[in-house]
């Protein structure tokens, strides 16, 4: 009996450890399934986010090109002659949106339970991502695009002269002075200056860096190459390297830029936090959400930068050292 006890006790275990065998199995089979598919997303959310990314900055030069101009009405640096010569006149006149996408991005969700720690790590990124920008990103689409339109409706319901904007024709006189004087739309570019420079591009400008940062990550988890028209080389940006000490004899503030392992970052000098930098050409960038561009001397070398941003007072700096 004892021995046919001990036989059925075997057997039992064998066949417990059979099961638990497979199980394991099963689960590390599923989990790998789970593994390749989370990958097979990721490469649609990379593909996402250089759209996203590639709208940021579509959105940032087209501020950008209004910029010296906002700066120019709102600090009554223009003549009747510059509206006449120019498109100046349809300044405020529109706008353009990012619309964020996180469609790729949302069919994450649910993978938390059977991915590694590198994964788990993206995954927990890309959502923070979307979570802490995307909202505030659709609202300011939304509020920029009011804006505009109730100052365009306001525009259509009382001047005479609207119906010409359909037209190829030149404004008549009484449209180009009231551009230039009237105290109705200086208080509505200094409306599109607050919501759209302070705010909208603010806020994309904030996705696009935390977004540039994920986008390498993200790229070199996938083993792909970084797409240099919205990560450049840095082997061309070392130039940039060094410390800038605003000129503003009421002011020590002070800018440095470093390259932390491949990657330029800033900082305030009386400030710990780091933050990246990304210039979008050799001489052409933004930094805290104004824009900035390298002032050279007869040498071509650097010897400081100018960061403005619409109607603001342009900050300049003189560049101490290279270190």
């Amino acid at each position: 009996t004892s021995v046919y006890f001990k036989y059925a006790i075997g057997e039992i275990a064998l066949v417990v450890i059979g099961i638990l065998i497979a199980v394991s199995l099963n689960t590390w089979n599923e989990d790998r399934k789970s593994q390749a598919k989370f990958n097979q997303i990721l490469k649609k959310v990379h593909q996402e986010l250089i759209f996203n990314l590639n709208s940021t900055e579509s959105l940032a030069q087209g501020y950008e090109y209004k910029n010296q101009d906002l700066y120019k009405v709102l600090n009554k640096k223009v003549t009747l002659e510059d509206y006449k010569k120019s498109d100046l006149w349809v300044l405020i006149l529109n706008y353009s949106s990012v619309n964020l996408s996180n469609e790729a991005a949302n069919k994450l969700e649910g993978f938390s339970d059977q991915l590694n720690v590198k994964q788990d790590s993206l995954l927990s990124r890309i959502i923070t991502l979307y979570n802490t920008y995307k909202d505030d990103m659709d609202a300011m689409d939304q509020k920029i695009n009011t804006t505009v339109n109730v100052f365009n409706s306001q525009l259509r319901n009382n001047k005479s002269w609207y119906y010409f904007f359909g037209i190829e024709n030149d404004l008549p006189e009484e449209a180009y002075n009231y551009f230039l004087t009237d105290s109705f739309y200086l208080n509505h570019v200094a409306r599109y200056d607050n919501i759209g420079l302070s705010n909208h591009l603010g806020y994309s400008y904030s996705f696009n860096l935390e977004a540039k940062v994920l986008y390498q990550d993200l790229t070199q988890y996938l083993e792909m190459e970084i797409d240099t028209t919205i990560i450049k080389d840095i082997k061309e940006l070392k130039h940039y390297v060094g410390l800038y000490k605003l000129i503003d004899k009421n002011s020590d503030e002070s800018i440095i830029i470093k390259d932390d392992q491949e990657r330029l970052t800033y900082s305030f000098t009386n400030e710990t936090i780091t933050y990246p930098f990304y210039p979008s050409t050799r001489d052409e960038f933004m930094l805290n959400g104004r824009f900035g561009k390298l002032l050279r001397n007869e040498s071509n070398e650097v010897t400081g930068f100018i960061r403005s941003l619409g109607g603001r007072k342009p900050k300049e700096y003189k560049k101490v050292n290279n270190d």
